[in-house]
């Protein structure tokens, strides 16, 4: 018999079977399947896929449910975004609507955003029967605002016209209101289980991100949001900081949470003809990567303060921008966003960010922690705890500024004690794993 001794990586793993990376970390400590290689983890492709197919049987269909996140096809309301029970209950009666009639969710999110857009008073629409079709008779407050809408429009499929008709009476339906991001909850609300598990993507509370810019002190002039979703950090950062438009920056790879994004922001400045510094990119591997032709080259050094949510998990395709090639081993989403944005930071500029409690301790980490404890003067870490629907893994936030005289010596490492903030009975201080 001849026995197949090609190595898959831990991403390659979870493809195959169609579960996360994490799953397959968690599979492996288990005991479910056993790898060649502890560092960087790999596997036999012939142990991949005897254990893909052990999973339909009875003696693993549980692990199989509890664990694979990525499969799922359900949808989970996210309660901790919401503003109040209104809005809970018409998200819940619009998510049944995109259910029963299958509507198409960009399609859907569109004409959310023009619902909210006429109700705010930035639109009044002409007499047309297609609730897509941006007339000429339509009336429009700002020439930003037309033009964000139009280009969302022309990137849309076209909708078949016996369909129309459920779009018709969904946009009749629509009570959407700005104030509370009410299109990110209902982009969160009719996105899959699974594909908010694989994109590590899950939205942050106002409680949790208003605490975050009030803690964080000093001039600032200039704010980003390296992984900026729907823009909730970059609405409240323009309250809290009194930030003109022009001096906001948010940047994420999902094309969809920046349209919302950039009407967001634009309602958040009802007064003010702009267009939104916010753009669908990698910020990994595409924002201020040091290339000849990048425009955002400029933006390095000259932050004043950086707060996000970074998405969780291995980088996707396992393929890790060469500018974090060797410096982060662990290959660590949020690793790599924390050395980025220190690195965009003015020294003494502001940096807080949310990040699973595991960075704290857990060896892995090690990278990332010593160029944080090396470049970071760490102010304030606080225990949330579980902060995310359908996510058990307890979260903290770290805050800190650019510029700290580096650590010497492994007994310093050692010894290295941070002072935690709780929102539990857990408080004192918590001991980060040497750096080995």
């Amino acid at each position: 018999m001849t026995i197949n001794m090609k190595q898959v990586s831990v991403a390659h793993a979870a493809k195959m079977i169609g579960v996360s990376s994490a799953t397959i970390r968690n599979w492996t400590k288990a005991g479910h399947i056993s790898p060649v290689c502890a560092y960087p983890l790999s596997f036999l492709e012939d142990a991949v896929l005897r254990l893909k197919s052990k999973i339909g049987t009875a003696s693993f269909g549980r692990l199989k449910t509890r664990a694979n996140k990525i499969g799922s096809v359900g949808n989970i309301l996210p309660l901790e975004y919401a503003g109040n029970y209104s809005q809970i209950a018409h998200i819940e009666n619009i998510v049944a609507q995109f259910k029963s009639h299958e509507l198409k969710s960009e399609h859907l999110l569109f004409l959310a955003a023009l619902r909210l857009l006429e109700t705010e008073g930035e639109l009044k629409r002409g007499q047309t029967t297609d609730v897509f079709d941006l007339s000429p008779h339509d009336s429009w407050t700002r020439k930003p605002v037309r033009a964000a809408i139009a280009e969302w429009r022309d990137s849309l499929d076209e909708i078949e016209s016996e369909e129309k008709d459920r779009y018709i009476n969904l946009y009749n339906f629509l009570m959407p209101h700005a104030g509370d991001d009410f299109l990110g909850l209902l982009y969160q609300s009719i996105a899959s289980k699974g594909n908010k598990s694989e994109q590590g993507s899950y939205y942050t509370p106002s409680n949790i991100v208003e605490d975050a810019l009030d803690n964080m002190t000093g001039p600032i002039e200039t704010f980003l949001d390296p992984c900026c979703g729907t823009g909730k950090y970059l609405i409240l950062s323009a309250r809290k900081f009194g930030l003109q438009p022009q001096d906001i920056y948010g940047f994420d790879c999902n094309e969809i949470a920046v349209k919302i994004a950039r009407i967001n922001l634009l309602l958040e400045f009802k007064h003010k003809e702009f267009t939104p510094n916010i753009y669908c990119l990698d910020s990994l591997s595409e924002l201020a990567n040091g290339e000849m032709f990048c425009e955002t080259n400029e933006l390095i050094g000259k932050i004043d303060a950086i707060a996000t949510n970074p998405p969780w998990g291995a980088y996707k395709n396992s393929l890790i921008p060469k500018q974090f090639a060797g410096k982060i081993k662990s290959g660590e989403t949020y690793s790599m966003f924390l050395a980025k944005s220190i690195e965009m930071l003015r020294n003494g500029g502001r940096l807080s960010f949310i990040l699973p409690e595991s960075i704290l301790k857990i060896r892995t980490h090690a990278d990332i922690r010593k160029i944080i404890l090396n470049q970071v003067r760490i102010t304030k870490i606080s225990k949330l705890g579980r902060q995310f629907t359908g996510v058990f893994t307890p979260v903290i936030r770290l805050m800190g500024s650019r510029g700290f005289k580096p650590m010497t010596g492994w007994y310093r490492w050692k010894k290295t004690e941070i002072p935690i903030a709780s929102n539990s009975s857990e408080s004192g201080t918590t001991r980060i794993l040497p750096l080995m």
